[in-house]
């Protein structure tokens, strides 16, 4: 009963924010002009403003989260698969290094990073909801990333 408490509070919240981390460091990367980091789901009970990140955390904590971005100059399609790649590469670092302490707990979260990292680069749509996967595969199956834009 612990180990699960654990996983649900602890680990899969954890993973979820490194995971959204890893999209919000994507997008710094390639110099966005806004970043909202929000974990959870509900009424936001925290918020923290700094430059052009914004951080909300919500009631529900420990379900979800999502990365939101902008910049007045259009991204290129490697910039955007680069802010997608990201959030489970982070996973995969976030998992080694919890394989690296000997605690059962920390083996799961291991397990749960990889398996997130896994899911997220499959590429897959549920309704509207996009994987990392399958936003980088759109991306790439596009001729043009805007109709406005004439070739050259």
């Amino acid at each position: 009963m612990g180990t699960l408490f654990l996983f649900l509070f602890i680990v899969a919240p954890l993973s979820i924010t490194f995971h959204e981390l890893g999209h919000a460091f994507g997008a710094y990367l390639v110099h966005s002009d806004r970043i909202l980091f929000s974990i959870g789901t509900g009424k936001p009970i925290f918020s923290l403003q700094g430059g052009r990140f914004r951080v909300l955390v919500h009631t529900l904590f420990f379900i979800g989260g999502h990365t939101l971005h902008e910049r007045e100059h259009t991204y290129t399609k490697r910039e955007l698969c680069l802010i997608s790649v990201t959030g489970p590469i982070f996973n995969i670092v976030f998992g080694l290094i919890c394989l690296l302490i000997d605690l059962e707990i920390f083996y799961i979260a291991f397990l749960f990073n990889v398996w997130l990292a896994s899911i997220n680069i499959i590429p897959f749509k549920i309704g509207e909801k996009k994987s990392d996967g399958y936003v980088c595969l759109e991306l790439f199956k596009k001729k043009n990333l805007h109709k406005d834009k004439k070739p050259l």
